[in-house]
């Protein structure tokens, strides 16, 4: 399921708080169909998906992408974080360009 240009992270109590605060300030997408308007619109800074997510979305939400130029990242142990947020029905999230994904991406890399 993961791609060699994807890579794997367990997010910290911080970046999570980041997502909480996207979700909150609209700078947060939610499902696939969400992840590839931002995406092919320019839009998206990257994209997270989670390790529960099936095969074959992981690996289109990951072709849209690496057309665009978007980085995707895979979550480990994102359940329960997921959970906590209110958004454990979703698989695949996209942070949107601008401050809060700034902040987050520094963090990933």
């Amino acid at each position: 399921m993961h791609n060699r240009n994807s890579q794997t992270i367990e997010l910290t109590e911080r970046q999570v708080s980041l997502i909480g605060f996207a979700i909150k300030s609209r700078s947060a997408e939610f499902g696939f169909e969400a992840a590839k308007r931002d995406v092919l619109s320019g839009k998206a800074a990257f994209i997270l998906l989670s390790e529960e997510i099936a095969g074959d979305s992981a690996k289109k939400m990951q072709t849209i992408a690496r057309r665009q130029g978007v980085p995707v990242y895979f979550m480990k142990n994102d359940t329960q974080w997921r959970k906590k947020l209110g958004i454990e029905r979703y698989k695949i999230i996209t942070l949107r360009r601008g401050p809060l994904a700034k902040g987050f991406f520094k963090n990933v890399k």
